[in-house]
């Protein structure tokens, strides 16, 4: 019966999903296609519209996904606990932005319910990065931590574009955001690039370690 029960899951988990959507159709009067079908045919956009931004979203999912796996591998073994809980948490992290990234919460929805800034919400998840990096700086100093310095740069250059977005399109005029949203782009693929590195480097010690 146990070899039944994921096949449940799969089933129940999208369709309570549904449901819910449904529900909310219902309470907020919004036609439920608005959930359910493609942004790009709701606002009759191109198919090519918000092509880098989605890129970006499948990278962040690509990165909280290797990082999971890693804590699933790490967590059976139970040898090295820290480093298991380092993955577990990067990958709570990352989905926080990968959701950020394909919601705009830290734009629209947490404004809503928090009585605060967008800037003073986003300055928060530095302060969770700043944080977790200093809690685990002995495991990313062990590291192979290139791609992270890199990816800490690119988003440190996206970041100071937006903050004197007027200034610098003032110089660069439309092709500001290019500049902006592609630091940004290049950030998220070096965040993918370090976690998938290091994982197949943990997993493969973990390996040898056991065959030997």
């Amino acid at each position: 019966m146990s070899d039944k029960w994921p096949v449940v899951y799969v089933i129940v988990v999208p369709l309570f999903l549904l449901f819910l959507l449904a529900g909310a159709s219902v309470l907020v009067d919004i036609p439920v296609g608005d959930f359910t079908r493609d942004p790009a045919y709701l606002g009759e956009m191109a198919p090519w519209s918000g092509f880098l931004s989605n890129l970006g979203v499948l990278s962040w999912c690509g990165g909280a996904m290797v990082c999971f796996m890693a804590w699933g591998v790490l967590s059976r073994q139970k040898t090295q606990p820290k480093l298991g809980l380092f993955y577990l948490l990067a990958g709570l992290y990352t989905s926080l932005l990968m959701l950020d990234d394909l919601f705009l919460l830290h734009e629209e929805i947490f404004p809503i319910f928090l009585p605060f800034d967008e800037k003073i919400i986003f300055g928060g998840y530095g302060l969770l990065l700043i944080s977790g990096l200093y809690y685990f700086r002995d495991l990313v100093l062990e590291s192979k931590y290139r791609f992270l310095i890199i990816a800490m740069g690119f988003f440190a250059m996206s970041v100071g574009i937006d903050l004197i977005q007027d200034e610098v399109e003032l110089l660069l005029g439309e092709w500001r955001i290019l500049f902006e949203d592609g630091f940004k782009f290049l950030g998220i693929v070096c965040w993918l690039a370090y976690f998938w590195e290091n994982t197949q480097s943990d997993l493969n010690k973990l390996l040898n370690s056991a065959v030997e």
